[in-house]
């Protein structure tokens, strides 16, 4: 019974975002454009070298329940670990909105924790991940850290509809904390 339910919400979830994506695309042409106009725009504010605090890392976004964003082209220090930003304001490499054929990829949605708050950049979890599956063999997987300290649930769903389903993903992981039903920390009285 318990197993059933699952699948049940799992699917009515699948169907609700299909949903939404279909709502989102009819307002405002493809995925991809708005993705693509989202990055040309960022890349003006972006920044490099230093010390980062949390409010030199975030921007404001331009996607409805996001708020705000990671910074694109970072690269410097935060909470003592590395860090930089790809041009599409996610913490990894650069990467390609089209994925290569034989390619499986992963998408992260969560908060400080997946994003790795104080971490260096090549020992978040989701890097380590990516390490593990490829040092194994057969297809080449790329996994992506959208997470964003300080999302909430509400957030990691629009990051995903306004960015995650454009890269194609195989499989979406998902940071759940408590702390993830309600407003960011720092946005709370």
């Amino acid at each position: 019974m318990a197993l059933a339910s699952l699948l049940l919400s799992l699917g009515a979830a699948e169907v609700g975002l299909r949903l939404y994506e279909a709502w989102r695309l009819a307002s405002g042409g493809t995925l991809r454009d708005q993705l693509e106009r989202s990055r040309r725009t960022s890349l003006d504010h972006a920044g490099a070298g230093g010390s980062f605090r949390l409010g030199g890392l975030v921007q404001p976004s331009y996607h409805g329940e996001l708020v705000f964003e990671l910074k694109p082209r970072l690269d410097g220090y935060f909470k003592g670990g590395t860090l930089r930003t790809n041009s599409w304001g996610f913490r990894g490499p650069e990467l390609e909105l089209e994925k290569r054929p034989g390619t499986r990829r992963i998408v992260g949605l969560g908060d400080s924790f997946m994003f790795g708050w104080g971490v260096n950049q090549d020992e978040t979890y989701l890097v380590l991940l990516e390490e593990a599956l490829n040092a194994r063999g057969g297809p080449r997987f790329e996994v992506l850290n959208l997470a964003v300290p300080g999302y909430n649930t509400t957030m990691e769903v629009e990051a995903f509809a306004t960015k995650g389903v454009a890269f194609e993903p195989d499989l979406v992981l998902i940071h759940f904390f408590l702390n993830d039903v309600g407003l960011p920390y720092f946005m709370q009285e």
